[in-house]
């Protein structure tokens, strides 16, 4: 074989491998890639937390990062440079790592101007300033690659990503017009059910109901996907629930119940349907309905709280305070790091340092027992959310105990519930003006002509003029 010949062909060959070897690395890159977005879908379809990346998902981007990395460095001229530039920064963003996929993206763009990348480019930096919060940012860009890019590829994605970034800004207007572009469409998106779906979840957080019904009767009734159909029976249900008209509500829960054993969702379904019978002052059956999710789901942030609703049953509505007590200190055994957890631990306490003011009430006198039942009236007020009790105990204090400092510092409590809770004005002026005629020397006189200047009641300085020394001051 002529000199010549062996040169070309080893060049030949050299050249063959080397391509080989960058365009094995690449394919590996694109492999591992692959596989951390069907480990996204599992979890997806488990309805596992989207808000942390999920280790699996994690280690096989890393690997993929790894590879692309490598053929950027040992083959910067190989074809597959902005490709693996591409994936390095939808690696990124899948890491939810946003910094470093918006500095990955601008290589592509800035290094490679001419690459058929550019627009999905210019696209996934927007999707990541959506996922860092800001929307401005994203909706600018999102703009930027439907009027550059009429033939853009991922177009409805952009669509929907910029009504999304309004509904996250509570600009429901904006998030409709661009919902309905999509849902209007004569060929049917992929997205189209969804965006029916947004356009039904818009109209709900403007408390237009129906409207919100119609979108979500049509995903429920028409959509193929049964996970959307679930969603939108449970957000019909919570129409009707906030409606007020929970018979409606439960016969759409109770409807969605069979989805919902699919999806794992079960026992939100069920705490939504316990809910609903226990707005309906149902509480012996709600009761039963919350102790059977505790029984079926132990051990889960769902038990525990159905137990905490239990407890919340006998406490505000029942006036069953020992059991309430009871129910709360079972809270922590089924989800000790659950919010309903905590919650339960300061009723109990509340409820236990109820029981301690009313004991001291019984056994003493003066000052010691007007601040027990004080105390007492607050707890019904705060914790109970009982204004009316509360308002009743505090006028007792005021009866009872005129000569204490709590017996103007209780008047001027109900009169405040009278006002702002009740919005009953001529029972506050009432109070208010009782608190001049009785207790003239106190600070609460002060505060209640200032008060009843505001509501356009005159009052004369004498009415306040402290003539002697004050009652001792309410701890």
């Amino acid at each position: 074989m002529k000199p010549l010949a062996v040169v070309m062909l080893s060049a030949l060959l050299f050249l063959l491998v080397t391509s080989c070897a960058y365009y094995n690395t690449f394919y590996f890159a694109r492999r591992y890639y692959q596989q951390a977005m069907r480990a996204q879908e599992k979890s997806r379809q488990t309805r596992q937390t989207t808000t942390i990346v999920p280790p699996q998902m994690s280690s096989l981007l890393d690997k993929s990062i790894e590879k692309c990395a490598k053929v950027i460095s040992l083959y910067p001229n190989s074809k597959w440079v902005d490709d693996a530039i591409y994936l390095m920064g939808n690696c990124y963003y899948g890491k939810r790592e946003y910094d470093k996929a918006i500095q990955k993206f601008g290589e592509l763009t800035m290094y490679y101007p001419k690459s058929k990348l550019v627009p999905k480019a210019v696209f996934m930096t927007g999707m990541c300033y959506f996922g860092k919060r800001e929307y401005d940012q994203s909706s600018q860009l999102l703009r930027k690659v439907l009027k550059d890019y009429p033939k853009f590829e991922d177009r409805e994605k952009a669509m929907f990503t910029l009504g999304e970034a309004s509904f996250e800004e509570k600009n429901y207007a904006e998030a409709l017009s661009q919902y309905r572009l999509l849902a209007g469409r004569k060929k049917k998106s992929p997205v189209y059910f969804e965006s029916l779906l947004r356009i039904g979840e818009c109209y709900f957080e403007m408390a237009s109901y129906d409207s919100a019904r119609i979108s979500f009767s049509t995903v429920a009734r028409r959509s193929p996907d049964d996970e959307q159909a679930l969603d939108a029976l449970m957000r019909i249900g919570d129409s009707f629930a906030l409606e007020g008209d929970f018979k409606e509500a439960i016969r759409n829960y109770e409807e969605a119940l069979d989805l919902a054993e699919v999806f794992g969702q079960a026992p939100v379904v069920r705490l939504k349907i316990a809910s609903a019978v226990s707005s309906m002052e149902n509480y012996e059956e709600a009761n039963e309905l919350y102790r059977s999710i505790v029984e079926d789901f132990p051990r889960t942030t769902h038990a525990s709280e159905a137990q905490f609703r239990i407890g919340y049953i006998h406490e505000v509505y029942l006036e069953d305070f020992e059991s309430a007590e009871l129910a709360y200190d079972r809270v922590r055994e089924h989800s000790p790091r659950s919010e309903f957890a905590s919650q339960a631990d300061i009723r109990s306490r509340g409820l236990a340092k109820l029981g301690e003011f009313s004991k001291v009430a019984e056994s003493s006198e003066g000052e010691e027992a007007a601040e027990s039942a004080f105390l007492m009236a607050e707890l019904s007020l705060f914790q109970l959310n009982k204004p009316d009790k509360a308002v009743a105990k505090y006028l007792e204090v005021e009866r009872d105990f005129p000569m204490t400092s709590y017996a103007p510092k209780s008047a001027f409590a109900a009169a405040y519930v009278f006002l702002n809770v009740k919005a009953d004005t001529a029972a506050a002026v009432e109070t208010y003006m009782r608190i001049l005629e009785q207790f003239p020397r106190t600070e609460y006189a002060v505060s209640v002509r200032k008060l009843l200047g505001v509501l356009g009641i005159e009052t004369s300085e004498e009415e306040i003029m402290p003539i002697g020394p004050p009652l001792p001051e309410a701890q």
